[in-house]
């Protein structure tokens, strides 16, 4: 199973911090989201940044990273800092 972990808003939104589920991709994650939670959770997600195992996806392969059982895959919300 994936973790996946919630953060800032969209936990607020969620109403929960932490779930698992059995998919294979982020993508498949990201569709999963949309369809249990809506547009507007989804719409939160474009902003965030996304890691598997603390690692940006974005350094990986995007959405098409592969996940593995035992993967965590968290949510970070934007931050601003000065």
């Amino acid at each position: 199973m994936v973790t996946l972990r919630y953060l800032g808003s969209l936990s607020e939104k969620t109403k929960t911090d932490e779930e698992f589920v059995n998919l294979d991709s982020i993508k498949d994650i990201l569709k999963y989201l949309k369809k249990r939670y809506g547009k507007k959770v989804y719409s939160l997600l474009r902003s965030m940044v996304i890691t598997v195992n603390g690692k940006d996806i974005r350094l990986i392969a995007g959405v098409k990273t592969v996940l593995s059982d035992d993967d965590t895959v968290t949510f970070f919300p934007p931050s601003a800092g000065g």
